[in-house]
């Protein structure tokens, strides 16, 4: 008996050191492959295999290595999100603003406009509108989200039922990217939000042109067939407001001033002045009868041969060639001076004329005087 409870202790003690004995090498095993880990960078790995480790065996060597591999991970993290939180910032002040086309009644267009919300994300609404008369009108207004080096939204309803996502990429201080997924369309939406291959930054300058343009076009619910054929269809205040935006456009120092009228024409009609400045004024006609405008001059002395010299002069020739034609889009003005010649005519001893038609509007210029007169009047 005594000789079986000696064997039996022997094998439990053989027994118990084998599993030690496993138990050591798990461990040390754990140990190394999560100082490798640490080495590498690769801390929540490491993190993994102290822990088991200590498991194993809590030792002090396993509790000091699994607390320094759970730092440096807080570390890294802390890091990573100041690293994000910085790139996502710098990229939402780029993006900050209003991008695409400037809002309009008359015509379809394409607009985002991108405010801060806080350190990684933007506020953003989007229009798509479609050309008169349907003029259907697509919107979302969403938080978008910094990943990836670009802010990523996701919009449950554009206002015709259809659902997606996309991103907002910068591309240059002028330009940036919009792309636009559309996850589920409704089967009945006759319209939903687009997209375009150029998202510029809308400029002040943009917003004043597309007010001109609004302004220009308020009596073009006129129909032409009720517009005096003797006449550009302008009052003097209709043809002073236009003249002025688009002097401002370009940069021009004078603006229109003053009016004065006269009738030593006859009781049909009667003239006008708009004064600019001491030297620089437009004249015209204005038929009685129903206060349009009939014809506006302006004019400049030839000797000035110099494009500085005559700055103001081909500025106010510009305005003037825009504001008498209310049809006429605002980046053709350069055109209709172009192939009047304008340009080469004040440098030139030539002295023919030229005349360009422009819808309604007939441009011409002559020499009288030695004055180069530019004359915008109706093309009956």
């Amino acid at each position: 008996m005594r000789i079986l409870t000696t064997v039996v202790l022997m094998c439990l003690m053989l027994i118990g050191c084998a599993t030690g004995d496993k138990g050591d090498s798990q461990y040390t095993d754990y140990i190394e492959k999560g100082k490798d880990a640490y080495i590498n960078n690769d801390f929540e790995l490491a993190i993994s295999l102290f822990g088991e480790a200590k498991k194993i065996n809590p030792t002090s060597e396993a509790n000091d290595l699994l607390n320094k591999a759970i730092d440096s991970h807080a570390k890294e993290n802390k890091k990573a999100t100041t690293v994000n939180t910085a790139e996502a910032t710098e990229l939402s002040n780029k993006l900050l603003g209003e991008w695409g086309q400037v809002p309009s009644s008359n015509k379809g267009y394409y607009y985002i406009n991108i405010q801060n919300k806080d350190a990684d994300s933007v506020n953003i609404e989007m229009i798509f509108t479609q050309d008169p008369p349907a003029s259907r009108y697509a919107s979302i207004e969403v938080e978008a989200v910094f990943s990836n080096g670009a802010y990523h939204f996701e919009y449950e309803d554009d206002g015709w039922g259809n659902k997606g996502n996309g991103a907002v990429k910068w591309i240059s201080e002028d330009e940036i990217k919009v792309d636009i997924n559309q996850t589920y369309r409704n089967p009945e939406a006759n319209w939903s939000l687009n997209t375009s291959d150029s998202w510029p930054k809308i400029t002040e300058q943009m917003k004043k042109q597309a007010a001109l343009a609004e302004s220009t076009l308020e009596h073009a619910d006129t129909p032409s067939e009720l517009i005096p054929k003797d006449s550009l269809g302008l009052t003097i205040e209709q043809f002073t407001e236009a003249f002025n935006q688009y002097a401002d456009i370009g940069g021009m120092e004078s603006r229109i001033s003053d009016v004065s009228l006269s009738d030593q024409l006859g009781n049909s009609q009667k003239s006008f002045v708009l004064l600019l400045t001491d030297s620089l004024s437009i004249i015209g006609t204005l038929n009685t009868t129903n206060d349009l405008i009939k014809e506006v001059v302006i004019g400049n002395p030839i000797s000035y041969k110099s494009a500085e010299d005559n700055s103001e002069f081909f500025l106010a020739k510009a305005s003037m060639v825009g504001a008498a034609n209310p049809e006429l889009p605002s980046d053709q003005i350069s055109e209709v001076l172009t192939d009047l010649g304008l340009y080469e005519a004040i440098q030139s001893e030539d002295k023919s004329e030229a005349k360009v038609i422009r819808g309604s509007v007939k441009y011409q210029y002559y020499f009288q005087d030695e004055h180069l007169i530019l004359i915008a009047s109706p093309n009956k």
